[in-house]
């Protein structure tokens, strides 16, 4: 019953043998305009002359690092106190915040990452531009002009989450941007890139090395390329979470991993902002050459294929392959791969979608689309689908 008013929007319940949280087993919204309210207590960064002057601190780290304090929570939500863990989880669900790994273990003083409460700064703290080393892989995700800041703030919320998981560094957010660590090596940057092409900008960086040798070169900062695992262990953390995202959802965008077309003598690793064309990264990666239909003109892409792993040309081209054989298979439900990334079928009784991967927009069997939102509580319509896709 509790699952059926769900569905229909009176309620909000998250409960149920599919959710292991113990917080939110037990709670059910009524009015889902108070959660709403109370959310943006937390996004919602108050003018200076509203703010505690004790907490003047804490509300300047909010706006600068979007780092959230406990005891931040704790004022603006000291009428909910009970429903705190709650509450929390259910921003972390809808991917508003993330939790610092050094702080998860502290039971008494959590911090958390809330990338829609980053504002411009002032200059002093700017954040670290890497596009200056041209040894460096830069490439972008295309959005065809539609970039909503919601979008890139919970891809920030994923990839500060991710980062955690791979390395001990602590991941840096600032207004539009986020620098986060792949290893002890090799870190990546993210940056939302508002001027034509809208898009995402991608940067996968290796640690300068200062050489010790010989008294020439004693003092030098060596510049290293980036391991190519380590950009395509990037490209692919970043194709999950956008297709998890587009899938629950903002359903129906459309996006292209992309890299500049050097066809303006730039070099290959040249802003995307100083050329106003892309070409297709699996392009790219599959073809020796690639044409630029601005200046008509064909792009060797060798230099591009030396940036990624040699399985990652052999993934991308699979995706399509195991679409279609999806929607060949219409008694059958989409399910999560094995670590290739790739869609698979598995015979169930039900439907049971568990991070469900659909890459690109292939042509999908309406039975299939038809299981997915019934799965999802959503209907068809709104996935902004093209007749012919369906």
């Amino acid at each position: 019953m509790l699952h059926f008013y769900h569905d229909l929007g009176t309620i909000i319940y998250f409960g149920g043998d599919g959710n292991t949280n113990r917080y939110l087993q037990d709670m059910v919204i009524l009015d889902p305009q108070w959660l709403i309210d109370i959310f943006k207590r937390i996004i919602t960064v108050l003018p200076r002359h509203q703010q505690w002057a004790t907490l003047k601190t804490k509300w300047r780290r909010l706006k600068e690092e979007g780092i959230l304090e406990d005891c931040l929570i704790d004022h603006m939500w000291h009428d909910l106190l009970p429903q705190k863990p709650a509450l929390l989880a259910l921003m972390e669900m809808f991917d508003l915040l993330c939790p610092q790994s050094s702080a998860e273990k502290s039971e008494t003083a959590c911090t958390y990452y809330v990338p829609a409460c980053l504002q411009p700064c002032s200059g002093e703290k700017m954040h670290q531009d890497l596009t200056g080393n041209r040894r460096n892989i830069t490439f972008y995700i295309n959005l065809e002009g539609f970039l909503p800041d919601g979008l890139f703030h919970r891809l920030l919320v994923h990839a500060a989450r991710w980062s955690q998981q791979q390395s001990r560094q602590t991941p840096h957010l600032f207004y539009r941007y986020g620098n986060f660590s792949l290893d002890n090596e090799h870190h990546f940057q993210l940056q939302m890139q508002t001027t034509k092409p809208v898009c995402i900008k991608v940067t996968v960086s290796k640690t300068p090395v200062i050489s010790l040798g010989g008294r020439r070169d004693r003092g030098n900062i060596k510049d290293g390329q980036p391991d190519p695992k380590a950009s395509t262990s990037v490209q692919t953390f970043l194709a999950d979470a956008l297709n998890e995202l587009t899938l629950t959802w903002i359903h129906g965008i459309k996006y292209e991993f992309s890299i500049v077309c050097p066809c303006n003598d730039l070099s290959p690793a040249a802003d995307a902002s100083r050329c106003c064309h892309l070409l297709p990264l699996e392009d790219c990666l599959n073809e020796s050459k690639v044409k630029c239909n601005e200046k008509q003109v064909w792009v060797d892409t060798e230099v591009f294929k030396t940036w990624f792993h040699s399985e990652m040309k052999c993934n991308m081209s699979k995706q399509d392959e195991a679409t279609n054989a999806v929607s060949e298979r219409p008694n059958h439900c989409l399910t999560e791969a094995s670590n290739s990334g790739v869609l698979t079928t598995e015979s169930t009784n039900g439907v049971q979608i568990s991070k469900t991967r659909i890459y690109g927009n292939q042509p999908c069997a309406r039975r299939d689309m038809y299981n997915i939102s019934g799965d999802l509580h959503i209907h068809v319509q709104d996935m902004d689908l093209k007749e012919d896709m369906l």
